[in-house]
């Protein structure tokens, strides 16, 4: 029996130091008392065991008794909290009042007869043998236990039919293992007349205690915030287990969501309600143990903050912060409608910017074309085909320009002849062929045609587009082989821009009908276009010539046919 009452001191003292390292610093009044109280009784009961006189029996006895006095009172006081049902203050301090006079009444075996009346000891055959006359406090000491048994079970009944917020699965075992116990208690209180059984029911109740405490943690919200060090009351809370069920929430989320009046403590939320379904997905919607969620729940807008909640580096639940985003996503889609609004208003007024760049552009290109009477047209149409050879290079290559940089050759093909104007009529006008000398000024108007692009553009279009206007006015002239004008460049060095220019420039010339000559077949033009790759134009822009070809036919097609 020795070791019996020594193994239950034992369990109990781990099971207390278990408790001590996992509180940390936050101690449970309620449980930290069960679990001394219990710790000292079993002591008792080992004390009360080796005793071999009726005075040491009667010292054991007065400690084993601490228990039976105070740890009933204390799991009613730990199951109210638990079922977050209130016990009145005063209450309380009346029932710490009378476990502390019952046991001031057992405090006094020895010296009066109220508790025991008589106690005896005696050694027979080394076998203890204890006799006690019982007085009237003893049947009161039962009495105030089956008051405290039906507070028990009353304060479970309120919870389950009133309260309706603590998981079904917990309230049936905390039930059923303090029924268990009080039952084992009462009807074998002496195990075949020597061996006391309450130590080791103190011992399955420490096994309860610690369940009870680790539940504690999620089903009192307030106990959880405390032991997270996170306190708000100006904030909404809700708290959810690991498996995403339901624990608790605060009056302020109460107010945001009513229908958490029907939740169900220890269950997952069901997909009812909006709230619910939008709280399901976001709990799991990160891996990071901090982040927040924006969701619309019609009318209004919330931000969930969710934090993982851990104990020793366990993990055990979610707390989850609310706020009411309302207001700010209000103000936010207020100032994005007025941005968009703005942007809107800003690529408006930038095509019509666009639009009357691009007529002035035409405007001027015209002026230059109706001084010219030998290139009708070649303003068009060198602009329309310089887009199919585009295109074709597009699809053929896999460019590092941008689509801005080859919008901006289309849009600037028009000016590449703008420096015509700065030419004398008497020589831009003339129907034939040009002399040496006639054709030595004309070969200035590449340079002019820079000039004007740079006094008009400069510093008042893109520098994108002005750049690559530039080029294709100045350069288009210029030959792969070097043997260009106005400035004799070769190879890569010519813009890009300008070899395109050059090839459609040349392209329109050869096809068109001018005063001093015919107008070549395509296919002829296709011959000379060809053969002069690599001496007149870029090599590399060869296939997509070719590619561009049967478009440029159809092109000239339909517009001999209009």
């Amino acid at each position: 029996m020795t070791v019996f009452y020594l193994l239950c001191v034992i369990v109990s003292f781990l099971n207390f130091t278990f408790f001590l390292v996992r509180m940390g610093t936050r101690y449970n009044v309620y449980f930290t008392f069960c679990y001394i109280f219990i710790l000292i009784s079993n002591l008792g009961f080992l004390a009360a065991n080796l005793s071999v006189n009726a005075y040491e029996y009667i010292i054991a006895t007065k400690i084993l008794y601490l228990g039976g006095a105070f740890v009933p009172m204390l799991i009613l006081f730990i199951l109210s909290e638990t079922y977050n049902v209130e016990i009145p203050r005063k209450l309380k301090f009346v029932l710490w009042t009378i476990s502390f006079l019952v046991y001031l009444t057992i405090l006094s075996i020895g010296f009066v007869s109220i508790y025991y009346k008589t106690v005896s000891l005696e050694i027979v055959n080394g076998v203890q043998v204890v006799s006690k006359e019982y007085g009237p406090m003893h049947f009161l000491f039962f009495l105030i236990f089956y008051f405290y048994l039906a507070g028990i079970i009353g304060v479970t009944i309120y919870a389950l039919f009133k309260k309706k917020k603590v998981p079904a699965k917990l309230m049936f075992f905390l039930t059923s293992m303090m029924v268990f116990g009080c039952i084992l208690f009462l009807s074998l209180h002496k195990f075949n007349n020597e061996l006391d059984v309450l130590p080791l029911i103190y011992v399955l109740l420490e096994f309860v205690l610690v369940y009870l405490e680790s539940q504690v943690c999620l089903n009192n919200i307030q106990n959880m915030l405390a032991k997270q060090g996170i306190q708000d009351s100006n904030v909404g809370n809700i708290v959810f287990d690991k498996k995403g069920q339901y624990c608790g929430i605060n009056q302020i989320a109460l107010d945001y969501f009513p229908e958490f009046n029907r939740a169900k403590i220890g269950v997952r939320l069901d997909n009812s309600t909006e709230s619910f379904v939008a709280l399901n997905r976001a709990l799991y919607s990160s891996s990071e143990d901090d982040f927040s969620r924006v969701v619309q729940i019609e009318p209004n807008y919330f931000r969930f903050r969710i934090r993982k909640v851990y104990r020793r580096r366990i993990f055990i639940g979610f707390y989850v912060e609310v706020y009411d985003d309302t207001g700010r996503h209000q103000y936010t889609q207020l100032l994005k409608n007025y941005n968009d609004k703005l942007t809107e208003d800003v690529k408006l007024q930038t095509v019509h910017i666009e639009q009357m760049q691009q007529k002035i552009i035409l405007g001027m290109a015209d002026v230059v074309e109706n001084r010219d009477n030998n290139t009708g047209g070649h303003i068009k149409r060198t602009s329309d085909t310089i887009a199919i050879v585009i295109n074709s290079y597009k699809k053929l290559n896999q460019t590092g320009h941008t689509a801005q940089f080859f919008q901006d050759i289309i849009k600037a093909a028009p000016l590449h002849d703008l420096g015509k104007i700065a030419i004398e009529d008497k020589i831009l006008r003339k129907p034939g062929k040009y002399t040496d000398e006639e054709f030595a000024i004309m070969k200035m108007h590449p340079g002019k045609s820079a000039m004007i692009v740079e006094t008009i553009f400069k510093d008042v279009v893109e520098e994108h587009f002005y750049v690559v206007a530039k080029n294709v006015a100045h350069y288009h002239h210029e030959k792969w082989n070097g043997k260009g004008y106005p400035m004799g460049l070769s190879g890569e060095n010519i813009p890009l821009e300008a070899r395109f220019m050059a090839i459609v420039d040349v392209y329109d010339a050869l096809v068109s009908k001018r005063c001093y000559k015919e107008a070549m077949t395509h296919e002829e033009a296709y011959k000379i276009i060809v053969e002069s790759m690599g001496s007149h134009f870029d090599p590399g822009l060869l296939e997509t010539f070719k590619h561009a070809y049967p478009s440029l036919v159809e092109y000239y097609s339909r517009a001999d046919n209009s």
